[in-house]
Order: structure tokens, then sequence, then C-alpha cells
């Protein structure tokens, strides 16, 4: 129920609830791995790390996973440097959700000293990580910075990194639909590329000039 409040965006509701369980029940460590997964989601920042500091009393030792809720939870709300924090102090090391939840907060608050030094420690762990490198390249030309965004790329190509191909679903009549970017083994793919030509061609039409090149895939032979 906590999850699914959390899930929703009723943050405070997830914290109701909490605070009703423990009248009857004791906490356990996935209890409060759901609770701070709330506050996180919710921006309830104060009331996350008051949660996360009573879990000794209750006898319990945070791990991974609570040390990762609460990274995030400082991460969303733009308090990295307490996030950077955290993570040099806690007693076990950093896993890659980890420095990949402040990689994330980074990019959204735009610190790159903190973006860069996670993006290290996470290709330590996992050396084909794609989406460490795209995420520090499209901070860095959400800035304007495009010789260091291009760096970035080439960095991967260097190391034989490949960009994961996006993926889009839709339900149609109940029939779930799948496809990923420049698929040509998808069995209808002369319609979808049929399609795609002609809605570039339409817009292209009404724009007061013409839309950027869609993916070279994309485009008809």
């Amino acid at each position: 129920m906590i999850n699914a409040f959390a899930f929703h965006g009723y943050g405070s509701k997830a914290l109701e609830l909490f605070s009703k369980m423990k009248e009857e029940l004791i906490p356990n460590e996935i209890t409060f791995i759901a609770v701070l997964a709330a506050c996180s989601h919710c921006g309830l920042v104060d009331q996350g790390i008051k949660i996360f500091n009573c879990m000794a009393s209750y006898g319990i030792e945070p791990g991974a996973e609570h040390y990762g809720c609460l990274v995030d939870l400082l991460g969303r709300s733009g308090r990295l440097g307490e996030a950077k924090l955290v993570i040099e102090r806690m007693p076990m090391k950093p896993t890659r959700s980890i420095w990949g939840a402040i990689l994330n907060a980074c990019q959204s608050h735009g610190d790159e000293e903190i973006a860069e030094k996670a993006l290290t420690e996470l290709l330590k762990l996992e050396p084909d990580d794609d989406g460490g490198y795209m995420l520090l390249s499209n901070m860095y030309a959400a800035e304007g910075k495009w010789c260091n965004s291009n760096e970035i790329r080439e960095a991967m190509g260097s190391k034989g990194v490949k960009k994961t191909a996006g993926c889009s679903s839709l339900v149609v009549d109940g029939i779930t639909h799948s496809f990923v970017a420049a698929d040509k083994k998808h069995p209808r793919w002369v319609e979808v590329r049929s399609i795609t030509n002609f809605l570039k061609g339409e817009m292209d039409v009404k724009a007061d000039f013409p839309l950027f090149s869609m993916h070279p895939s994309l485009s008809s032979d």
C-alpha cells in the first residue's frame, strides 16, 4: 500500500499509513525502503531524512538500498552536495544505482563536477553502460558545450560502447505493438517507413522551413 501511494504521488498518505502501521507492527528493512522511496518521489525531503535517521531506533542498519533512496531524495531536491557527502560517508561501496541516481540529479540541476565524478565511478562498475555517457553528453549539450558533448560521444565510440536503441509501444484492439528505432526487421517495416515518410512530408509542407532530416533508415531510398 505504501508503494502504491508513492507510485501515484500520494506521499502524505504513504507517511500517514506508515505512522498507523508503527502503532501495531514493527517496520522492517523493506518497509523503510518503501517509505523512503515515497518521500523521494514526492519531494518530502525533511521527512525522508528523519525516517532514515530513525531506522537505528528499530535496530535496523541502513543498507545500500536505503542509502540509494537517501541519495535519490537529496538529489531530486537539488541538494547535490549533501547527496555526494552521503555517498562518501556510507559504510559500503556505492552501487551502480546510487551513482546513477546522483548522475540523473546532476542532469536535472546542472552540476558538471559531480556528474563527471559520478560517471567515472559508474563506468568502473559497468564500463559498457551507455546511459551514463548519454546523460553527461546531453547535459553538456543543454548548456551549449558542444565540444564536451562530442568528446563524450567520441569516447563511447572509441571504447565500442553503443547507444541502446529507443523503443516505444502502443496497444491497438488489445494487441501490443512494439517499435525499435531503425528496426528494419519489423514485420510491417515497409508500412511503417511509408507512413513516417508521409508524415514528414506533411509536416514539411505546413512548416515555414523543412524539418531536420529523420533517421537515414527511415527515409525513402
